[in-house]
């Protein structure tokens, strides 16, 4: 602290960094380098046009307002930080699959604008369940960071367009439910509440998918419950993801300036919106993969009797067909037009056993 090398030394402390301080350091140097941060993304306006595929297209704002600094600069006016797009939707087949992104978000309490310094912030990832078809997975493409004029209704409103243009991905939106009423209660009215994620089965214990009613969102708890959560947001950064056929760490992948900074400096007892919002994604990838490996066993369950049966012919090949069945739906899930592809080879398989129900 006394002696620093370079200047974020002189923020050193003794306490523990919550999160993966150095390798968030060494990407807000990136960064900064020759303001990358300033140049790695198109600021972007979203209208509603009913001549797109999704009904929603953009033009650049030339006069953006983004977050770059924090804390967040006493003399900042304008709070509208608005869209960033670090990498625009990707197109399968001629739509953008309605998994392909997971959208994160943090509510803002108050609409009131000079009520502390609270922001609405939404992040949009690209689902690694894509990875293996040689998207970026794990990436960070697009963020909504604003507290705007118009309050939490016009916030929602542009949220709204933001799922379209990402292709309006079914449970996609993972929110904090102790915060947000409003976004459950604007989705509702919008006749739109396929989009926001069943309170987590797996992961948080509950049996939600098993209910006759409905809940929406996840539950942060207690301060143990949410240590929990911040230890799985750690761990998750310091995995390896491939981004443009490059191997790098998941702090790597997140280009947004004001991110990095809040990751740097995150602890228990601050204001942390971005922090908040990107706690939903670890959860939503392990909820993701649970939820796959359970339909997975039931599929398997349902077809264990024939395994059982030694005196059906061809059981072999079943075994080796469901096998290659269960390999496919892994890399080839949400993509319209993947049905029986050859190497399946199903036409070598007894009539009976030609589909199995999904």
């Amino acid at each position: 602290m006394n002696y620093p090398a370079i200047p974020s030394h002189m923020w050193v402390t003794d306490k523990k960094y919550l999160l993966p301080f150095n390798e968030l350091a060494a990407q807000e140097k990136a960064l900064r380098a020759n303001e990358v941060y300033k140049n790695n993304a198109i600021n972007i306006e979203l209208f509603w046009d009913t001549t797109q595929p999704r009904g929603v297209n953009y033009h650049v704002n030339h006069v953006p307002h983004p977050f770059y600094d924090f804390p967040i600069r006493s003399d900042r006016e304008n709070m509208d930080g608005g869209i960033q797009m670090f990498e625009a939707p990707q197109v399968m087949n001629g739509i953008v699959p309605n998994d392909m992104y997971i959208f994160t978000h943090d509510p803002y309490v108050s609409d009131n604008l000079d009520e502390g310094d609270s922001l609405g912030v939404t992040y949009v990832f690209l689902n690694p369940k894509y990875s293996a078809q040689g998207y970026n997975g794990h990436k960070m493409v697009a963020t909504y960071i604003s507290k705007p004029n118009g309050g939490k209704k016009e916030y929602y409103q542009t949220l709204e367009k933001l799922l379209a243009f990402y292709g309006n991905p079914v449970r996609g939106l993972w929110y904090e439910a102790n915060r947000g009423e409003f976004c459950r209660s604007y989705f509702a009215k919008k006749n739109k509440l396929y989009l926001l994620c069943l309170r987590p089965q797996f992961e948080k214990g509950d049996s939600i998918y098993h209910k006759r009613v409905a809940q929406y969102g996840f539950i942060v708890g207690n301060k143990v419950s949410k240590v929990a959560m911040i230890d799985n947001l750690h761990d998750l950064m310091l995995e390896t993801v491939t981004i443009d056929g490059e191997e790098r760490l998941f702090t790597e992948a997140i280009p947004c300036i004001w991110t990095v900074r809040q990751g740097m400096q995150f602890d228990l007892d601050g204001n942390f919106d971005g922090i908040s919002a990107m706690l939903g994604y670890p959860l939503a990838v392990a909820e993701q993969e649970h939820e796959l490996i359970n339909k997975l066993d039931k599929q398997t369950n349902r077809l264990s009797f024939l395994s059982a049966n030694k005196n059906l012919k061809g059981i072999d090949k079943v075994r080796s067909f469901n096998k290659k069945y269960y390999e496919e739906e892994l890399l080839m899930d949400g993509d319209p037009e993947y049905i029986g592809r050859e190497k399946m080879e199903t036409n070598k398989i007894p009539s009976i056993f030609q589909r199995v129900p999904k």
